[in-house]
This record gives structure tokens, sequence and C-alpha cells, in this order.
């Protein structure tokens, strides 16, 4: 049976997947918190702001393992 992904994939591919989605996630939360106001728009943009951080660190880990 073929598989689509190596298995196990390469931390570096795992790195870069997980930095996408958290990107995803990113442009979620802030076109959601774009459409509130209020409490609800303050905690969707501190969603954003948590992820953003979260990008920082797996960019900064991501460099790590690519050198």
């Amino acid at each position: 049976m073929n598989k689509a992904v190596p298995d196990p994939p390469s931390l570096e591919d795992s790195m870069v997947y997980v930095l996408n989605v958290l990107r995803c996630a990113a442009a979620t939360a802030y076109e959601t918190a774009d459409n509130l106001s209020g409490t609800q728009r303050d905690l969707a943009f501190s969603t954003h702001h948590l992820i953003d951080l979260a990008c920082r660190v797996a960019d900064d880990a991501l460099s790590r393992v690519a050198t």
C-alpha cells in the first residue's frame, strides 16, 4: 500500500505544516474578530495574538531545524 506522506514525515516538514495551520487559524481569528464588537471582539483578537506568538516560536524553531 502506498502512503501519501513519508513514514514518519521529517521534523522540518512537520514544522512547515504546523506553521501553515497556525497561519490559517490566525487568519480565521482575525476575520472573525473584525466582524464582532465588545468583549467578543477582544477575545477573538486575543486569540489571534496568541496564535501569532505561537507562529513566531514555531518559525524560530523551523529556522534552527533548517540550518
